[in-house]
């Protein structure tokens, strides 16, 4: 069933932006910062026009139908995953630590291998891979897919935790009520104490997959299979992430949704095909916004240069 879902909602709100490919210098690292304000601004004006209404539509109706259904979603992946012999729990743990604090979590079984398909640390290694080989053997398209993957793990975490911090869901394993409460704007002390009973929704993994999927297919598209896949991958995260008690499968349809948005936009600046009219980073913006979660409090911060 995720598979057919992950694929359907992938589609349902794909960022208009014009692919006109031009010659373009080579994006640098110190312009990350700039454009990922710049993204947020293509997300907002390409996701939120009237003829993408039935899309959202589409996407807020697939969550709500999940929602209803994600008791039971949950106990039903769970009972397949002890037929498989993977464990009901999240069996990472930390290899390398600073402080006292886990620097880096790893898998130490099958079912902690899976949910690493989704961790920080695995998509910052294949953006660290495409850097290098697009250094070592000249290519200008492997550096370019390497900035669009840092650029979208900028812009997919940033949304994610805000969206995280803002609605406040229960993960299954820490549930107090059917299909997990929801703390709207909760104090953001306590959310830092007890993460788990606040961060379920949508899913930071799973938006972090479909962003490198798509951008790395989007950088490629010679390559037919990347996406089929990279989702059915991801479809193996999902299920693994249920199982685990981590997440509720309504936490998917919006953190595919984000991913792949994000993912095209940061390929598609990248590798130079923004149209014209679409104005890059550097284009003298003087108004930004970002979330805040500072002071127990959550918000957005709005500045502005003149």
């Amino acid at each position: 069933m995720l598979l057919p879902l992950s694929l359907l909602c992938c589609c349902l709100l794909l960022p208009a932006v014009s692919l006109a490919a031009s010659d373009t210098p080579a994006p640098r690292l110190a312009d990350i910062p700039g454009n990922i304000v710049s993204d947020y601004r293509v997300y907002a004006r390409e996701t939120f026009r009237r003829e993408k209404v039935p899309a959202a539509l589409g996407l807020v109706a697939a969550t709500g139908l999940l929602i209803h259904y994600d008791q039971e979603l949950i106990a039903g992946a769970q009972k397949q995953g002890r037929r498989l012999g993977l464990a009901n729990v999240d069996n990472t743990r930390p290899y390398i630590k600073a402080w006292g604090l886990p620097i880096l979590r790893g898998p130490s079984d099958t079912g902690s291998a899976l949910y690493f398909l989704g961790d920080g640390w695995l998509h910052f290694s294949i953006c660290g891979g495409f850097y290098a080989y697009g250094y070592l053997a000249d290519s200008s398209r492997a550096v370019r897919t390497g900035y669009a993957l840092l650029e979208g793990l900028g812009t997919t975490a940033l949304l994610t935790q805000f969206l995280k911090r803002t609605t406040g869901r229960e993960s299954p394993f820490v549930a107090t009520a059917e299909a997990g409460k929801w703390r709207f704007f909760p104090d953001q002390g306590d959310y830092n104490t007890h993460v788990s009973h606040y961060d379920a929704f949508p899913s930071g993994h799973l938006a972090t997959a479909m962003m490198t999927v798509t951008v790395i297919a989007t950088s490629y598209p010679e390559y037919p299979a990347i996406a089929p896949v990279g989702y059915g991958l991801m479809s193996l995260l999902a299920f693994q992430m249920m199982n685990n008690g981590v997440h509720w499968a309504s936490d998917y349809p919006l953190a595919l949704s984000i991913g792949y948005s994000l993912g095209k936009i940061s390929a598609n600046r990248a590798h130079g095909r923004f149209a014209k009219s679409a104005k890059p980073a550097g284009d003298g913006t003087k108004f930004l916004l970002l979330p805040d979660f500072g002071g127990g409090r959550t918000g957005i911060l709005a500045a502005a240069s003149f």
